[in-house]
């Protein structure tokens, strides 16, 4: 849509009504609701979550990512807005997705979707969660959380990564007793049973105790306006 648009129509307005589209249906389909960390009332991710799903969708305020979480697993809510893993946002909400069910819990969106240029100052951006299988969107983003050993350090894995062909970055990390978590956002699409995570396990078998697929995003559209 963004691409073939001509004309002083405003993009970011033309993003929003097909939000507003999409959503509207899914909800006339399905019971839809969003789960959303809002830890104040200064109201930090209504306003993205809004324009991802629609002014009119029933959203529930949580005040922690745990209770996010619990109400996408227990099915009372259908998607989950959690914060972007950061310095400034240190609860290591990714470290307890697991694999339980039959369809687990995935990262399947970053928002805001839509980065116009004025957004430049825009430090609140956040991570969609859902029971939903991800799929290729044709530019993507995967994340990884992989565990190491209380013998290795952590210095080497992005290295480690990019030996295997996967272009890694590191997101957030979180200490425990004899091992770490780091998250890792890998460039491209990548599923568990891909040969370049095998690869991965067997060359960094000696300091690697996990690596899970805990999710995908379609990259984020960025604008001049």
């Amino acid at each position: 849509l963004v691409a073939r648009h001509s004309g002083p129509f405003p993009v970011a307005a033309l993003v929003r009504l097909w939000r507003e589209l999409l959503s509207g249906q899914v909800m006339v389909q399905s019971e839809f609701n969003v789960a959303l960390f809002e830890p104040s009332a200064e109201a930090t991710y209504r306003s993205i979550a809004r324009d991802q799903f629609s002014a009119a969708g029933r959203v529930h305020l949580l005040p922690s990512p745990a209770q996010v979480i619990h109400a996408v697993s227990s099915d009372n809510s259908t998607v989950g807005v959690l914060p972007l893993p950061s310095n400034e946002h240190q609860d290591p909400w990714w470290a307890t997705l697991s694999d339980e069910g039959n369809i687990p819990i995935r990262i399947v969106a970053r928002l805001p979707f839509l980065r116009e240029r004025t957004d430049a100052i825009l430090n609140n951006e956040a991570l969609v969660v859902a029971k939903v299988t991800p799929e290729p969107s044709g530019e993507d983003i995967s994340l990884l959380v992989v565990g190491l050993n209380e013998h290795a350090d952590g210095n080497g894995l992005e290295q480690l990564l990019r030996a295997n062909g996967l272009v890694a970055t590191t997101l957030s990390t979180s200490k425990h007793p004899g091992h770490s978590l780091y998250l890792l956002a890998i460039d491209g699409f990548v599923q568990q049973d891909d040969r370049s995570i095998s690869n991965f396990l067997q060359s960094a078998a000696e300091i690697v105790t996990k690596v899970t697929v805990v999710g995908s995003y379609a990259k984020q559209l960025h604008i001049d306006n």
